[in-house]
């Protein structure tokens, strides 16, 4: 929202060349307006410390997507739609650009959960897990949570530095107010243990080999349905 800051120029060097103070008076309101229609709305949002974007060698990044993902973040309480969202998941940071153009880095505690594109997160506080945001996996009863993380490395390489980040999730089920880490299948079934018996039956008759996501969701609802 460059052109904001640029209206404002505009408008001030106007003012101080006008011996007209009714246009004076017109000027500032339609500033006000413009303000209000354009930054009012998500004037709480605009509260964090500046984000340093990562400067990269070869395309690396440290975020979930590349480019900005149009999203929704609930701050402070308050939900804030149509907002432009990078995840870095390096950090755990979410970063979003003020009416200026600046980069800010939300304060972690003050968002409650918030969308990036079709994804959505959660901040999970819990004496088991680490303190973060955890993606929601599924739409199930019982919960089903990621963790995305991306870990930096730096090495050399006939002389060339070689930068990359390496990227690793966690999956984690909500089972009685208790989270658990789920790697494999004989992980899940003991979670699960009050029904194990068909929840064995259900995965040999898919033939689900756990090495993807889909496989603990689609075991988890039916789980739920039984």
């Amino acid at each position: 929202m460059k052109w904001l800051c640029l209206i404002f120029s505009i408008i001030s060097i106007n003012i101080c060349f006008s011996q007209d103070s009714s246009f004076v008076h017109a000027s500032l309101e339609r500033f006000k307006t413009l303000y209000n229609d354009k930054v009012g709305a998500n004037s709480g949002l605009y509260v964090g410390s500046q984000y340093i974007m990562y400067n990269s060698l070869e395309n690396e990044h440290p975020f979930l997507f590349e480019d900005w993902k149009d999203g929704w973040v609930v701050y402070n309480g308050v939900s804030y739609n149509n907002v432009q969202v990078l995840y870095d998941i390096r950090y755990d940071q979410v970063v979003i650009e003020n009416f200026s153009g600046v980069h800010l880095q939300l304060i972690r505690e003050n968002i409650s959960s918030f969308s990036i594109g079709s994804r959505k997160f959660v901040r999970i506080i819990n004496s088991k897990i680490q303190d973060g945001f955890y993606e929601i996996l599924g739409n199930t009863t019982t919960k089903v949570y990621a963790k995305r993380k991306k870990k930096f490395i730096e090495t050399l390489k006939n002389t060339e530095i070689h930068r990359e980040f390496e990227e690793k999730s966690t999956v984690f089920i909500n089972s009685k107010g208790s989270y658990f880490s789920i790697k494999k299948k004989s992980e899940l079934l003991k979670v699960l243990g009050d029904k194990k018996e068909i929840l064995q039956k259900f995965i040999k008759a898919k033939k689900l080999k756990f090495r993807s996501e889909n496989d603990i969701i689609m075991t988890v609802a039916f789980y739920d349905q039984n």
